[in-house]
């Protein structure tokens, strides 16, 4: 089967946990397909390249590539970036259209059976792309994987309440130009089939997968080790989680470490909530690489995710899970669905995650109990699991066109 994705960015150019969920997507597909991926790029140029089996297409687009790549010089002006191409992205609509048309003409040797939209397009007008990979391929099924509240219309704060105009016409374009939709979280999956009335049999529900494997890590020192991977954002709550652990370092002095990975305007604020404990039990690091992080959750007892915003899913979370640590959770979204809905992993506040994480420290055998039966959680995130599920997705599809 020829397979098309469609994505924003892809390695090296990774923002965040969106992206590499899409190369390991598409790196897993390409064993049985033949796996094409369009993308945009800076470079000025098109190119073409071959990347793990995944025929990777880069096309730059006057405009939009080099304001698409800005988004790297500042998390906190992606708002605004999202604002601003909303408004004038029909300044760039030819510039698009021309790029993407001659761009696939150009390299596709057939055409695609399968059409997948996978990752965040909510920095420019999806509708245009949506209406010109349809023009080319009008009787290709579509699939949209959907990560991002924005493309529903959506607002991430909770209880996600609809913007108004822009949610009835997203609604509209998403209905007309695609069937099927696959989502990481039931959460999420619930929110397509209300928002778009969509039967349940055109919404799959596909976790992330982890293309890493399950190893103990033998302690080398008794400290209790948590750990913040994350953009320093207030959405993603680093204050949060340096705040309970200043009010646990008074009760277990000397004797616990902080680990706060990422980058951010915010770290400031965790750097000045976190001044009067001693360097030796704090270490801020810029962003990791995604095997890198992995190495350093081997290392830790807690990894927290305090989310103050709905999460469409929590990839952090089910990477601790794998590297064997222990994941504490905030109720947002579907994060309570990655360590399933169990209620010593969940908080609701900051008093909820300081009592959560003392009581753990303090009861060790319920500490490594929870431990043993979150393992079970890992069916779910491996690759054999999803590969399985996206394979027999795309073979119904292909299967009702049929009929």
């Amino acid at each position: 089967m020829t397979i098309l994705y469609i994505t924003s960015f892809y390695s090296p150019n990774e923002v965040g946990g969106i992206e590499v969920q899409t190369r390991a997507m598409a790196e897993s597909m390409c064993e049985d397909h033949d796996v094409y991926l369009l993308c945009f790029d800076s470079s000025g140029k098109n190119s073409f390249d071959i990347i793990n089996g995944v025929k990777v297409i880069r096309t730059y687009v006057p405009g939009l590539s080099d304001i698409l790549l800005k988004r790297y010089l500042s998390r906190e002006r992606q708002s605004k970036l999202k604002l601003f191409l909303t408004i004038f992205s029909w300044r760039i609509n030819s510039h698009l259209k021309k790029a993407v048309k001659k761009v696939l003409r150009n390299t596709l040797e057939k055409n695609p059976e399968i059409i997948h939209f996978s990752s965040n397009f909510v920095q420019f007008n999806f509708a245009n792309l949506l209406k010109t990979i349809s023009k080319l391929y009008p009787y290709t099924p579509k699939i949209i994987s959907i990560h991002d509240h924005f493309l529903l219309g959506r607002s991430t704060v909770p209880p996600n309440m609809r913007v108004l105009i822009w949610s009835l016409y997203k609604r509209k374009i998403l209905a007309k130009y695609s069937l099927y939709y696959i989502c990481p979280s039931t959460y999420f999956s619930n929110l397509i089939v209300e928002d778009l009335r969509k039967e349940n049999q055109f919404v799959l529900t596909l976790n992330h997968f982890i293309p890493f494997k399950y190893e103990i890590y033998p302690r080398k020192d008794d400290y209790i080790k948590i750990l913040f991977a994350g953009n320093f954002e207030y959405q993603k709550g680093p204050d949060i989680v340096s705040r309970a652990f200043v009010d646990l370092f008074v009760l277990f002095p000397m004797k616990l470490k902080l680990y706060l990975v990422g980058d951010g305007e915010y770290r400031n604020v965790c750097e000045e909530i976190l001044k009067e404990i001693p360097d030796e039990f704090k270490f801020f690091s810029s962003k990791l690489e995604r095997e890198k992080l992995f190495q350093l959750m081997k290392q830790m007892d807690f990894v927290v995710v305090p989310s103050r915003y709905n999460e469409s899913f929590g990839l952090v979370a089910a990477e601790a899970i794998l590297a064997g640590a222990l994941p504490i959770v905030s109720n947002k979204g579907g994060l309570p669905e990655v360590v399933n809905f169990v209620d010593d992993l969940i908080f609701i506040n900051e008093p909820e995650l300081f009592n959560l994480l003392k009581n753990l420290i303090v009861d060790k055998t319920k500490f490594h109990q929870l431990k043993i039966d979150i393992k079970s959680q890992l069916i779910k995130f491996s690759p054999e699991n999803y590969k399985l599920k996206l394979n027999n997705f795309y073979s119904s599809i292909k299967l009702q066109l049929q009929i």
